[in-house]
């Protein structure tokens, strides 16, 4: 008899993953009338001079299309608008968007007004050379699944990210809707545990616990920690985790500013 499929994923209070990881993570959040949603998860990056939210592009489009307005925090920056640079963005220039709906990737750039409110070392350098990613590396998906992340309140926002181990999944991809081997990588949630990544573990539904995930970064734990992939989708069916490689991102950023 087959084994019934978990109807939950463990998520653990990350204490061990380096800070740098942690800090550049924030939590997406769409303001309404009667208070605040969590809509998606982003990082703060630094590519050459500039300084960028990236996030999956739906959950921005998701914003926009609500008719609410964006907002970004974590433990340590606080809640900041993202209202100004929402209302100036472009396809290209000012934000970067991935040209087909399959990337699905918004990088906003950060005015300089909201600079001046977040801590320079929140964000993440990023490397215009990247070497192949190695499928052998243990990963880690950082990042705020609802109801169990990041609380937004008058008190302020408390939690860090949270993480789940994936591993890479290389199992049929026939029913993979808009998957594209060349694009993304996959991953499938980790069953055993990491040694020495402990913390308070947090039990989340599947699949409308990961609500809130998309635009998560995920890192490879190998030699050193790196940033390998931007978490863009879910496949309820399969439970495979859909990504965005972050080399093929790379290769959007260089393009773009080398219009500039």
């Amino acid at each position: 008899m087959m084994k019934a499929k978990a109807r939950y994923i463990c998520w653990q209070e990350h204490s061990e993953i380096a800070p740098e990881a942690r800090e550049a993570t924030v939590g997406i959040f769409m303001e309404k009338e009667k208070g605040y949603l969590q809509i998606g998860t982003g990082m703060l990056l630094r590519f050459n001079n500039n300084h960028y939210l990236v996030t999956a592009a739906h959950v921005v489009a998701d914003c926009r299309k609500s008719g609410g307005k964006l907002r970004i925090g974590n433990r340590a920056i606080g809640l900041i608008s993202l209202e100004d640079e929402i209302r100036g963005a472009r396809p290209l220039g000012v934000s970067l968007e991935a040209r087909t709906a399959s990337w699905d990737v918004a990088a906003i750039r950060l005015l300089d007004a909201t600079l001046d409110k977040i801590p320079s070392g929140a964000f993440w350098c990023c490397s215009q050379s990247l070497s192949p990613f190695d499928t052998r590396y243990e990963c880690l998906l950082l990042g705020y699944p609802a109801g169990a992340g990041l609380v937004s309140g008058d008190k302020g926002l408390g939690n860090d990210p949270l993480k789940i181990e994936v591993s890479s999944y290389d199992g049929p991809t026939d029913s993979l809707r808009g998957y594209d081997e060349v694009l993304h990588l996959l991953f499938r949630f980790e069953k055993r545990g990491h040694p020495g990544l402990g913390g308070r573990k947090v039990m989340v539904g599947l699949p409308d616990g990961l609500a809130g995930t998309s635009g998560s970064g995920i890192w490879a734990m190998g030699d050193r920690l790196r940033l390998v992939a931007l978490q863009t989708g879910f496949y309820k069916n399969s439970r495979v985790i859909k990504s965005t490689r972050w080399s093929k991102i790379m290769d959007l950023f260089n393009s773009v500013e080398n219009l500039a």
